[in-house]
């Protein structure tokens, strides 16, 4: 009796250890799955898509104004262009002095400058005060002509200007244009401001404010604001195939920036223009992908956010474009429900996509992009034009709500599992104990008998 009593005792005594060892297995099984849907929640929630990878970055817009060369005051003071006999010479020294200096003007000195247009009203009253500064000039090229002034001073390239605004300038360029000019013969050019000068131009003595400058750059004109999304300009637009090296069209992608522009100055103009925009969500970024020339130029609500980091967002130099804005903007959208499908939005003006949150962004359609993923991988992103954006419980989309429901369910779960397990090992702790202490005092009270 004695011997199957103690064989019963052992195997249970197994069975509880076996039973414990299986249930802590499960505990640090559930605690490892929990672990891993946190990090698995946390890394989609600070992406939420596929990592741009070798997608084409470029630098941030500067924060402070840059630093603008100038001429000498002292040789400036030396011109002079109050007497019209004043205004037909050339003094050598401020002329080579400022063509030396426009050797360090770049076009990057005047992206921070809010307005590096000359003051023409101001031209007759204080030349004095502009002399040797330097100044931003955009207008049609009237008359053009290649110079040598002495035998030991270098070739020039001489120009007559005229902007849109009907002003007109001399403008001397010590290097010749580096490419030909468009058909209009429109040109960017930077230099600084010497004198009021008059010289001989097709047998007319014209008389203007005269800037000495390193080249001249071709431009396109500014204009007019696009009321409304021009589908048939769209329609030239066309979307990259894979491994497609380009750009986006920069056509179509100004026009939209254009329009973008024209809605954000109006509230209720941009509400009009949104008010009944579908949704982007899976299923229409699936028809976008297999028919992106239906979708050209609509109207979409875009959920999601841009990370505010350096990947995720940046902004490019704009060059000379029909709106003088001095950047542009991108930003790439991420949002769970579109999977690890990436969104690349373009912006001017506030539209930098910065505050690293979950906003509906107010974009038009434009192109889809070939881009190469992190595992070099051939994809191609939709490309969207943001007016505005606004914030709401609605950008979080369902499916995000759905795994936030999910997790905290999942953690209840794992909670209780691990306060069941906790109270039925301690039952089984006190049962055992309890047992241990009757067998204990049966041998006290009935001591087996002496051989």
């Amino acid at each position: 009796m004695s011997s199957e009593h103690h064989e019963n005792r052992r195997r249970k005594l197994a069975e509880l250890q076996k039973n414990q060892r299986r249930d802590r297995a499960r505990l640090i099984s559930m605690a490892i799955l929990l672990v891993a849907v946190i990090a698995i929640f946390l890394q989609l929630g600070s992406a939420g898509g596929e990592d741009p990878g070798s997608v084409e970055q470029g630098p941030a817009p500067p924060t402070s104004s840059t630093w603008m060369p100038q001429g000498d005051p002292e040789i400036m003071a030396t011109v002079r262009d109050t007497l019209p006999t004043e205004r037909i010479l050339l003094e050598p020294e401020p002329m080579r002095h400022l063509a030396r200096q426009a050797i360090a003007l770049q076009a990057a000195h005047f992206r921070e400058v809010a307005d590096p247009g000359f003051p023409f009203a101001r031209e007759t009253k204080d030349t004095a005060s502009l002399r040797g500064k330097p100044y931003l000039f955009r207008g049609e090229v009237l008359h053009f002509q290649s110079l040598r002034r002495g035998p030991d001073l270098p070739e020039e390239s001489w120009y007559h200007l005229r902007d849109q605004d009907g002003h007109a300038v001399h403008f001397v360029a010590t290097s010749p244009p580096e490419t030909l000019f468009n058909s209009e013969n429109f040109v960017r050019a930077d230099g600084f401001f010497l004198k009021t000068y008059t010289r001989t131009v097709d047998g007319t003595a014209v008389t203007a404010p005269l800037f000495v400058g390193r080249q001249v750059l071709p431009s396109v004109r500014a204009q007019s604001p696009a009321k409304s999304v021009d589908p048939i300009l769209l329609a030239s637009v066309r979307d990259h195939e894979h491994y497609d090296d380009e750009d986006v069209d920069q056509t179509g992608l100004w026009h939209l920036l254009s329009h973008a522009q024209w809605l954000a100055q109006d509230t209720a103009r941009m509400e009009m223009a949104f008010q009944n925009a579908p949704e982007l969500d899976f299923d229409r970024l699936r028809n976008l992908a297999a028919e992106p020339e239906a979708w050209r130029g609509v109207p979409m609500r875009i959920p999601g956010r841009v990370p505010d980091q350096a990947k995720w967002r940046n902004s490019k130099p704009a060059g000379e474009n029909i709106l003088r804005t001095p950047w542009v903007h991108w930003g790439y959208l991420g949002n769970l429900a579109f999977a690890d499908h990436l969104v690349l939005l373009a912006g001017a003006g506030n539209q930098d996509f910065s505050g690293n949150q979950s906003l509906w962004y107010l974009g038009f359609f434009l192109q889809l992009k070939s881009y190469v993923d992190q595992e070099d991988n051939a994809r191609r992103i939709p490309v969207f034009v943001i007016a505005g954006a606004e914030s709401g419980q609605g950008a979080e989309s369902g499916l995000m709500n759905q795994m936030i429901f999910t997790f905290l369910g999942l953690v209840l779960l794992v909670a209780c599992v691990v306060l069941w397990i906790a109270r039925r090992d301690r039952h089984s702790a006190l049962a055992a104990k309890e047992e241990a202490a009757q067998r204990k005092s049966r041998r006290t009270t009935y001591p087996p008998a002496s051989p």
